[in-house]
């Protein structure tokens, strides 16, 4: 008797391309997401569906987009956005201190004024007097 093949999934599919992309084995596929060689395999064949946790440490360790596992569009590495968001930190220091130095330069300016149109005040009363 003929045993009846499991069709192999899209997402056993990207499984396996992604491995192949990483360069990796399937025992070091295994050794990453904590299973071994002959699961991965059975992932990879359809005969096992692959566990979320996994996809979970793909995503964690080796940069994996869950869109691309998922649905296939998109790209393969997931971008993180930490270095945008560092760059966007440094920027907006970098901004803050540029308005806090125009902030000083402007309250300075305006003291200065202060104290000029009081001198002025007081030697136009002194000379009205």
């Amino acid at each position: 008797m003929k045993l009846k093949k499991t069709p192999v999934t899209e997402e056993a599919k990207r499984f396996k391309e992604f491995r192949k992309a990483e360069n990796l084995i399937q025992k070091d596929m295994g050794d990453v997401v904590g299973k071994d060689a002959a699961t991965i395999t059975r992932y990879e064949n359809g005969d096992f569906i692959i566990p979320i946790d996994v996809v979970k440490l793909m995503h964690e360790k080796l940069d994996m987009d869950y869109t691309w596992f998922f649905t296939g569009k998109g790209k393969r590495k997931h971008i993180p956005m930490k270095s945008n968001l560092v760059k966007d930190v440094t920027t907006i220091a970098t901004d803050q201190a540029i308005l806090y130095n125009q902030v000083e330069g402007l309250r300075r300016e305006l003291l200065k004024l202060h104290n000029d149109f009081y001198e002025f005040k007081i030697k136009v009363q002194n000379r009205d007097n």
